[in-house]
């Protein structure tokens, strides 16, 4: 029911609703748990369209606030299904910046750039303290994708969503493997 507007490419109408439009949530939510990104086993297109439907999920921290419980209580949920997704989520936490940061939905980034983010910044702190500039300077960014990075980290619902996935556990550090020896 928002208003659209033509998307960067020219090419697609996006809803201007992104914090509140269910359907947009349950994309979002469906990337998160992708496979190349937080690999959240039992968190596909049906089971995310029924967290968001059932309102137990409002953001993408919910996923670490849902109890045995209240999944049951969920049509076709059963004790089984219910403790997998448990399972999937949890083992989430530990997956690294890199594939957060893919994850996240932040405009420009993906798959390849969010890897490639925290080896620059293997931490979030890190992260969140670089200016637009530092950004740029990171091999394939360039202002375009830095400018999406700064703004997604400090927006209201950015800088909310990191505070409640690093209350959550979500593991915010890459391990950065050494540089070869010389030689």
């Amino acid at each position: 029911g928002a208003p659209t507007k033509l998307g960067e490419t020219g090419k697609e109408m996006i809803c201007t609703a992104t914090a509140t439009c269910p359907a947009q949530l349950q994309g979002r939510i469906e990337s998160y748990a992708r496979r190349e990104r937080m690999d959240v086993a039992g968190l596909g297109e049906e089971t995310a369209a029924l967290l968001v439907k059932s309102g137990l999920v409002r953001s993408l921290a919910d996923l670490y606030r849902l109890k045995k419980e209240q999944l049951v209580e969920l049509d076709r949920m059963g004790d089984l299904s219910a403790q997998n997704l448990l399972d999937g989520i949890e083992e989430s936490k530990s997956r690294g910046l890199g594939r957060l940061l893919s994850a996240l939905s932040i405009p420009n980034v993906g798959e390849r750039f969010g890897p490639e983010l925290a080896r620059a910044f293997p931490n979030i702190d890190r992260l969140l303290a670089a200016s637009k500039e530092d950004l740029a300077r990171v091999k394939n960014f360039g202002p375009v994708r830095a400018e999406s990075i700064y703004k997604f980290f400090h927006s209201p619902d950015g800088q909310k969503l990191v505070k409640e996935l690093r209350e959550a556990g979500v593991k915010m550090t890459e391990d950065v493997a050494p540089p070869p020896p010389p030689g």
